[in-house]
Formats: C-alpha cells, structure tokens, sequence
C-alpha cells in the first residue's frame, strides 16, 4: 500500500508542475499581446509613421488596407533620418504600390523600429491594424 500512495503522489506533482508551467506560459503570451487599430487620410506625397517596439521572440501581424498604392517600410532610427534628409530608407520590411498587405513578421531586433506607410503621388484612405505579442492569432 505503501508503493501506491507513493506513486500518486509523484503522479500528483507531475501534474501540478506541468498546470504551473501551462498557466505561466499563457500569463506571458497574454501580457506581452498588445493591438493597435487605426484609419487616417495620407495626403499626397506624405509619410505616416507608426513607433514600434518588440523584442526578438516577439512577432507582429501586420494588415493595412489602402484605397490607392501606398509603400510599407519597417525602419530603424538611421533608415527614419534618411528618409527625411530626402534619401530612401533603409528597410528591414519593404513593399512597394500595394493596396493590401498583411504579413506576419518577427522583430530582429530589440530596438525602437518605426512602421511607414508612404504616399506616393496620390492621396489615399489607408486602415491599419497590427497585432503584437509572442503569440498573434
């Protein structure tokens, strides 16, 4: 008898161990989930900038709806300054005259990075939804 008792509580434990690391798991994708949703009007010729910060075991859903073409460009700081010193930017993510975009894509690096969403010679209506975390379902 005394062989059972000891088996179920090493059964007991087991499973108690695997419910901590279960709940701690979906405490972490559900801190580190964050949204962001928005619709605006580009003006011709013009830049909308979104500030992104993420972490490399992080990922980003991106989707972005545009009535006329528009360019998507994920930068850093430098690629930012570029781009308004009139040269191009540098890119880590770059899609040029779509109207519809939607990608995942995981962040490279820990540092600050910037979504663009730029115009190019026509105004456009553009909605962007983005969704961040470990997990983006």
């Amino acid at each position: 008898m005394f062989k059972w008792y000891s088996h179920t509580r090493t059964f007991e434990a087991g499973l108690f161990a695997i419910s901590v690391t279960i709940l701690l798991g979906l405490a972490v994708v559900g801190v580190t989930h964050s949204s962001y949703s928005n619709s605006f009007f580009l003006a011709p010729n013009s830049t909308y900038t979104i500030q992104l910060r993420g972490y490399q075991w992080e990922s980003i859903y991106i989707e972005i709806k545009s009535s006329t073409p528009v360019t998507v460009c994920i930068t850093d700081s430098v690629g930012l300054r570029l781009l308004h010193s009139g040269e191009g930017a540098l890119c880590y993510l770059y899609k040029a005259n779509v109207t519809k975009f939607d990608e995942y894509w995981r962040f490279p690096t820990s540092k600050r990075l910037y979504l663009l969403i730029i115009s190019k010679g026509e105004a456009a209506k553009v909605k962007v939804n983005l969704r961040m975390g470990v997990l983006t379902w």
